[in-house]
């Protein structure tokens, strides 16, 4: 395989790679803006930072654990519950 043939596959993986991470970001977005429409129509305001409580919990998140926010506007650094890449955390309403 040619240096040429070898760039073009690496380009064509990260490409289609960066896809895939894009329409997985949308895919979340577009979760949570129902699950925060939802919570308006039966008249929340605030909901409770729920856990997957695993392994995989990232410290701070297992801090954030039960406590209640504001639905317009989240924790100062973390937002909203799977706003963070990554984050598996969903919501109470309360």
């Amino acid at each position: 395989m040619s240096s040429i043939s070898k760039i073009k596959a690496l380009m064509q993986r990260k490409i289609k790679r960066t896809a895939q991470l894009r329409a997985l970001r949308s895919v979340k977005i577009s979760k949570r803006k129902v699950i925060f429409a939802a919570g308006r129509r039966r008249g929340k305001s605030a909901y409770r930072w729920i856990t997957r409580k695993d392994s995989r919990v990232r410290p701070l998140h297992k801090d954030l654990e039960g406590q209640v926010f504001d639905m317009y506007q989240g924790h100062p650094t973390e937002g909203h519950p799977g706003d963070p890449w990554g984050c598996r955390c969903g919501v109470a309403w309360v």
